[in-house]
């Protein structure tokens, strides 16, 4: 005996179908499509048309967004990780054969930079699996996270940050009479 539930659980066709519609949904090709929106480029304008228009004061945090989308991270060398424990996170980047010479860390503003320069090596390699490149890698602070510290060791850099809100910003606890 036949499934009920062949066609949708309809006896016939699917009602609902219309006419030049996939059989199966999960059969039609994919193809990506510039004019389509669902796949084309969001900003902040296509996510609040006239943000400008109703928005006032918030110049500095679109900037900042500016500043993050253009700078988004094209490269991955080093690789890096980020990790958080309350207010606290480090950033461990991967730099082997870079030593506490060659690294140079730099807070200006919002925006802490990490570069490596080594000096070109006069050995020859007869194989070099070890990508010992130049890099400079910035990253984005929020307001009040400063950098603590720094710590090379066995071809990690960790850098130590922490969150420091000012005294009228954090949490008070209000006493019940």
């Amino acid at each position: 005996m036949a499934s009920p539930y062949v066609n949708g659980g309809y006896p016939q066709e699917n009602p609902h179908r219309k006419p030049n519609q996939w059989p199966n949904e999960w059969e039609k090709p994919y193809k990506a499509s510039t004019s389509n929106p669902t796949t084309a480029e969001v900003t902040i304008t296509s996510l609040f048309p006239q943000f400008n228009r109703w928005a006032i004061g918030f110049d500095p945090l679109l900037e900042m967004f500016k500043q993050v989308s253009t700078g988004a991270k094209t490269g991955g060398y080093p690789p890096y990780n980020i990790y958080k424990d309350k207010d606290t996170y480090v950033l461990e980047l991967a730099v082997a054969g870079f030593g506490k010479d060659d690294i140079t860390i730099t807070v200006k503003e919002l925006q802490l930079t990490v570069e490596g320069r080594l000096e070109a090596s006069e050995e020859v390699a007869i194989h070099k699996g070890i990508a010992t490149r130049d890099f400079k890698q910035d990253f984005v602070l929020a307001e009040y996270v400063v950098v603590k510290g720094a710590e090379l060791k066995d071809g990690l850099l960790r850098i130590t940050l922490e969150q420091e809100l000012p005294a009228e910003l954090q949490p008070k606890v209000i006493k019940i009479k």
